[in-house]
């Protein structure tokens, strides 16, 4: 079962390794596209389709506090390590965020049904602000672009993420959604047909990535940490808080939660930090073996949590 969900996302992934290959693009160009002109689609149709219900706000609160947990042991690693603002910057961002979209949903759709499914929706909804908000700053401040003190740095990394369209289509998809507007099919349509190709294109532009991951030049320590936060660290800290502390949740919610903290890392995090050059060759390697790796840790996440199929 598992194995035929991350099937079609490892096909996807060799497409675009092979093209590279053959062909070899500029991948840059290919994350560029994504950013500015496929993903702006993706997610004003996602805060226009899924309304919130009563149980968006344990959702918030668990996305949140995970996010933020994360975030502050990477820094205290990178500060602990001397890793310098850019490598500190590429291990929260191969850590911090989880493929909870085209990894996470169909995944617990297959695997705990059309309820668990909604669930990973309105997880995928919350992540998808968190990483174009606090991921998209992280990776622009850790540039190397960005230079000078803090202020202007963080600066410089405000005026990055003021520019970035995905920003205004999140805002003016909860807009809609709120107000109750109805959108005709005229309009939907086309959103429609561009949001449907931004995550596989995004996917082929990381398989791209991959076939240019440099092993020899890896940098090993953002790597082992990267793939240590992502794939131990964040499920045992939701599996030890949930599983000693009762929050009166939905025990099918608390079983989404500990699954939803042992997935690979976000493709997105991986076009942001190709984008803007925050140790692309680790960060991808770090999205590829945290892939894969999750054949192995998945089914052992699905034997431990409360709730079975």
């Amino acid at each position: 079962m598992y194995f035929s969900v991350l099937l079609p996302v490892i096909s996807i992934f060799a497409v675009g390794f092979l093209a590279q290959k053959v062909f070899s693009f500029d991948v840059k160009q290919m994350s560029t596209l994504s950013i500015y002109c496929l993903y702006p689609f993706l997610a004003f149709l996602t805060f226009y389709e899924n309304p919130l219900t009563n149980d968006a706000y344990y959702i918030l609160i668990y996305c949140l506090v995970l996010c933020f947990v994360l975030l502050a042991m990477g820094l205290a690693f990178g500060w602990f390590r001397k890793l310098g603002r850019t490598k500190t910057t590429a291990v929260l961002a191969s850590s911090a965020f989880m493929n909870s979209g085209n990894y996470g949903v169909p995944l617990l759709l297959f695997t705990y049904g059309d309820a668990a499914a909604t669930y990973a929706i309105f997880i995928m909804v919350i992540q998808s602000i968190l990483m174009n908000t606090v991921g998209l700053f992280l990776t622009a401040y850790g540039s190397n672009e960005a230079k000078g003190s803090t202020k202007d740095v963080a600066v410089l990394a405000l005026k990055k993420v003021a520019k970035m369209p995905i920003l205004y289509a999140v805002i003016l998809g909860w807009t809609v959604q709120i107000t109750g507007w109805t959108l005709s099919n005229v309009v939907l349509q086309p959103i429609s047909l561009i949001a449907d190709a931004a995550i596989p294109i995004v996917m082929i532009a990381l398989g791209m990535q991959l076939a240019n991951i440099q092993f020899r030049q890896l940098d090993w320590t953002i790597f082992s940490s990267g793939v240590t936060f992502r794939m131990i660290i964040s499920p045992l800290i939701v599996i030890i808080l949930l599983s000693t502390v009762d929050f009166g949740m939905d025990p099918l919610l608390v079983s989404v939660f500990m699954i939803v903290a042992g997935l690979p890392a976000a493709a997105n995090m991986t076009m942001f930090a190709v984008q803007f050059q925050i140790e692309p060759n680790a960060v991808s390697a770090v999205t590829l073996v945290t892939t894969l790796l999750s054949i192995v840790t998945l089914p052992i996440l699905f034997s431990i949590v409360p709730v079975t199929p």
